[in-house]
């Protein structure tokens, strides 16, 4: 897999917290397997989730949700090739800052 940016850096958080299978799900070819609000949670940390939160004006429980619901689809649709863009997956995902 071509890995760079910040793409490397989510899968690397995915991956040190125990998630890697997943997050390597949403861009390999095929299903993405599911994800929850606190495996989210777990995965980035509390402080991408709050700020996150605040941004969206709600608590970082429901951000965590959103995110649950929305990462996997939004990083699918990123890597349509089943690999990460050189570039990594850019600012959309940068406001992460992990």
């Amino acid at each position: 897999m071509a890995l760079g940016g910040i793409g490397v850096q989510i899968v690397a958080a995915f991956e040190k917290n125990g998630f890697g299978e997943i997050a390597s799900s949403w861009i390999a070819k095929g299903d993405n397997l599911p994800i929850s609000a606190e495996q989210i949670r777990s995965a980035l940390g509390s402080g991408p989730i709050a700020a996150i939160a605040g941004k969206m004006g709600v608590t970082p429980e429901v951000a965590a949700a959103e995110v649950s619901k929305l990462l996997p689809q939004l990083i699918d649709k990123l890597t349509p090739d089943g690999a990460l863009p050189k570039g990594g997956l850019g600012g959309l995902l940068g406001s992460l800052k992990l």
